[in-house]
This record gives C-alpha cells, sequence and structure tokens, in this order.
C-alpha cells in the first residue's frame, strides 16, 4: 500500500502506521470446525475441555490467530493433540474438511466451505476482528469507502449464513 501497489488490504495484525488508516470489518468470535460426523458435532456449544486430547489442526504459534487460540487453551489448562500447524486459515479449513482433525477459527474463513465442515460455537468468546488497510491520502477514497461499507456487509450475512448451520 506505502509503495501504491495495492489499494486496500485485509488484515488482522495491528497496524501502526502513521499513513495508513484502518477501518474495523468484523469482530466476531472464533468458531469450532469439524469434519462431517465428527462426535463433537452433536454439541451444541464447545468449549475448552471439549478440546483436551483432541487431533487439533493449529495455526503459526507466531500469528495473531494462534496466539488467541494459545492463549484460550492455556486459561484453561488445555492440551489438543496438535497434528498439524498450519500458516493460513484456508489451509486449517481444507486438512478439518478432509478428516485431519478440529480447529478454531474465524468464521469468514469458511465461506465456500459450509457444506464440508460442521460449525459450532465456541465458549469462551475468543473475540478475533479484521480491519481494512488503505492510505491516508488515497487516491480513490470514495471508492474506498464504498468497498469497505460492502466489504462489512458481505462479512455480515457470511456470519449470519454460518449461524444458521448451528441448531
Amino acid at each position: 500500500m506505502l509503495n501504491r501497489k495495492l489499494d486496500v488490504g485485509l488484515v488482522s495484525a495491528r497496524v501502526d502506521n502513521p499513513h495508513l488508516a484502518t477501518e474495523p470489518v468484523l469482530e466476531h468470535d472464533l468458531i469450532c470446525i469439524m469434519p462431517q460426523a465428527h462426535p463433537l458435532s452433536e454439541m451444541e456449544i464447545i468449549r475448552p475441555e471439549h478440546l483436551h486430547g483432541t487431533p487439533f489442526i493449529s495455526f503459526q504459534p507466531a500469528s495473531y490467530t494462534g496466539q488467541k487460540i494459545e492463549k484460550v487453551l492455556n486459561e484453561y489448562r488445555v492440551t489438543p493433540k496438535i497434528v498439524l500447524t498450519a500458516a493460513t486459515s484456508p489451509t486449517v479449513c481444507e486438512f478439518v474438511a478432509a478428516g485431519s482433525g478440529i480447529s478454531l477459527v474465524h468464521p469468514l474463513f469458511i465461506a465456500g466451505m459450509e457444506h464440508r465442515l460442521v460449525t459450532r460455537p465456541f465458549e469462551p468468546g475468543t473475540s478475533f476482528d479484521f480491519s481494512l488497510c488503505y492510505l491516508r491520502e488515497a487516491r480513490n477514497t470514495h471508492l474506498i469507502s464504498k468497498f469497505v461499507m460492502e466489504t462489512k456487509a458481505v462479512a455480515a450475512n457470511q456470519i449470519d449464513e454460518v449461524k444458521k448451520t448451528w441448531r
């Protein structure tokens, strides 16, 4: 963005640059995803103790998502059986859909995979948010503003669709 090769970026990390503006897109709790017919799919809500000893697809420990998950697991003294560590949410979702384990992700990342995964709320709520990032003095601020509004609407709709799959 600083080199003007991109107009807008979707980021989960905190941005601290005076030339960049950030706009929160959608804050939502992480949800539990699992393969079809997983034993935990019978539960209405997944809690940390359900993850203890369960095959789990994790995120890299240095990542924002990895740190969020590690914090809640440590807080509840839960140790899932880490079978794989991935760098991105789509990769995590693919391995979960393939039956390698379960995981916790932001609901926006399961778009297009709703029929390959089972999703359940995870409690305690583990908040995760995204921001759209753009140059403060961008050349197309009116287009960026419209893009931000549309992105928020699409994200909210996606969350609503995920929630419909919960009992």
